[in-house]
């Protein structure tokens, strides 16, 4: 049956409480096992000794039961006292000090003498006046009457030994037990008190702080479920962050969303009248600026055309596609952009390299890595782009002789609206990463170690391979 109250004890309790009531029941019966053997050690080596004297005495030939002169060596010899009695119980002669009996003492003596006779083998204790003895009988004929010697021995030392000696098994039990409630307080201190720390932290984290952390001591279980709840409240967090990110996303999304349909019709217009100008106008100088405004107006409709990827991705239609041929459109387009800036593109590739994907959006994902390039080194520079198909993904890697990436740029490379240039939305490579995503492949960014920065377009090459990089991602 449970003790009551039990499951509201603190956890200190629960661990030292038990420890301490085995560790004091085994004291306490080591102790009085301890005391009943010594007991009963002195006993029979008080037992031994008197049989030795008996012995002696039956060799003795002048012990003369009636004259307790005959006594008097034996008493000096081993200390010990002599009665000698008859078959009633009367004492014929004696050593034994009887100054202080009363007449019960002499009455139980006497009864207890005349007993003994019937029954010598049996030893027996005598108490009187405060004192203890411990009697051995020997029956001796004389005068052919059954008479019989008793061997008396006081008691009192042995007494004052075991006295002694439960003191100190007593004072050595409560020292134990003292030592062991302290062990058993210390131990159990040591072990909850992570966990009271745990439990201070995780009401905390509840209330909604999750920058709350447990001091890890140990490597034990306490230890392992501090880090154990420690990587909870990271997760917890990063969950948080992510949450928010989304929802400001979400809200950026549908503000971009309604900014680039908004924006999109009057741009069209204002474009459209540009270009009838142009076409009219005869100044050259006018029109050049018509020709910078259309640029500009081309940059806006990039913007706008990436708020839309970002806000709402249109559907794909994935279809076994040439990456290289795909690769090449796409320079073709940027030739003059890439000329302008003094570009050189050095293109290697594998025979026929097929992937998965939707051509117009691999289209957008290599127009924006190469503009990522051309913009790295707006002065003049190189790129490499290699396309190889290894197993069941083509990687197209992207390099240039730029000045690479900033640590503080890595960190915030994908975010949404985070941008190191002086022009552009910050949705590039957000946008890029997120089309690749959508084939079932993977877009990495690094530094190269020798300058400038690579990227990494990885595509599955068909729907299983997307299957299997969707299951491993």
């Amino acid at each position: 049956m449970p003790i009551r109250g039990v499951r509201h004890w603190p956890i200190q309790r629960k661990i030292s409480a038990p420890y301490s009531v085995l560790v004091i029941g085994v004291i306490g019966l080591t102790a009085v096992t301890a005391l009943v053997l010594f007991n009963l050690y002195t006993e029979n080596d008080i037992d031994e000794q008197i049989t030795h004297w008996v012995d002696v005495a039956q060799g003795a030939s002048y012990l003369i039961l009636d004259d307790a002169s005959t006594y008097k060596p034996f008493q000096k010899a081993f200390g010990v006292d002599i009665i000698g009695s008859a078959e009633n119980g009367d004492m014929l002669g004696y050593t034994l000090d009887t100054a202080d009996f009363t007449q019960d003492d002499y009455t139980r003596l006497r009864e207890l003498l005349r007993n003994a006779v019937t029954d010598p083998d049996e030893r027996h204790t005598f108490a009187a006046q405060g004192s203890s003895y411990r009697m051995v009988h020997e029956p001796i004929p004389y005068d052919r009457r059954a008479v019989l010697v008793t061997f008396v021995a006081s008691l009192d030392g042995v007494r004052l030994a075991q006295r002694r000696m439960a003191f100190m098994i007593a004072g050595v039990a409560i020292a134990g037990i003292a030592l062991v409630l302290l062990i058993g307080h210390g131990l159990g201190k040591a072990i909850t008190t992570p966990i009271r720390e745990l439990v201070t932290v995780a009401g905390k984290v509840a209330d909604g702080d999750l920058t709350q952390s447990v001091r890890v001591r140990t490597e034990d279980e306490v230890g392992r479920l501090g880090r154990a709840f420690n990587d909870m409240t990271r997760q917890l967090r990063r969950s948080q962050e992510e949450l928010l990110e989304h929802e400001r996303l979400a809200t950026a999304g549908q503000m971009a969303a309604t900014f680039a349909h908004e924006i999109r019709n009057p741009l069209s217009s204002i474009k459209m009248m540009l270009q009838l100008a142009g076409e009219q106008t005869t100044e050259e100088k006018t029109a050049r600026y018509v020709e910078n405004t259309l640029e500009e107006i081309d940059r806006l409709n990039g913007i706008v055309e990436e708020m839309l990827d970002f806000a709402r991705p249109a559907p794909m239609v994935l279809e076994p596609t040439r990456v290289d041929e795909t690769m090449r459109d796409v320079l073709g387009l940027m030739s003059a952009n890439l000329a302008r800036h003094g570009i050189e593109v050095a293109l290697h590739c594998d025979a026929a390299p097929v992937a998965h994907a939707d051509p117009e959006a691999l289209k957008r994902v290599f127009l924006n890595v190469l503009l990522n390039a051309v913009q790295a080194q707006p002065d003049g520079g190189e790129v490499g782009v290699s396309i190889a198909v290894k197993e069941a993904v083509v990687s197209v890697v992207v390099e240039d002789s730029g000045p690479g990436f900033s640590d503080e740029a890595m960190e915030s490379l994908f975010r949404p609206f985070h941008t190191t240039k002086t022009r552009g939305s910050g949705l590039g490579l957000t946008t890029t990463k997120g089309l690749v995503e959508r084939h079932g492949g993977e877009l990495i960014v690094e530094n190269r170690t020798d300058g400038g920065a690579r990227v990494t377009v990885r595509l599955p090459r068909d729907a299983r391979a997307r299957g299997e990089e969707a299951e491993t991602a």
